[in-house]
């Protein structure tokens, strides 16, 4: 991982169906444990925030963890 892109990373927690979710987010990738376990998702930064999508194919939600300007 390039310094920049660690400078570009931020901890985020929450909850996510219905279990608390804590991850690590840089520009491309979150690992995340969720309740006991890790699971890795897709980072993408659109316009209207940042948003977490598990890779595995099973699942499809989307997690909104940041927001843009008067996004809320």
């Amino acid at each position: 991982m390039s310094e920049y892109a660690l400078r570009r990373a931020f901890w985020w927690e929450g909850e996510w169906r219905g279990k608390p979710i804590s991850c690590f987010d840089t520009e491309e990738k979150a690992v995340c444990k969720v309740g006991e376990k890790m699971a890795a998702f897709y980072v993408f930064d659109t316009p209207h925030g940042v948003y977490l999508r598990p890779e595995i194919k099973l699942v499809d939600d989307w997690i909104k963890v940041a927001y843009r300007g008067g996004d809320s």
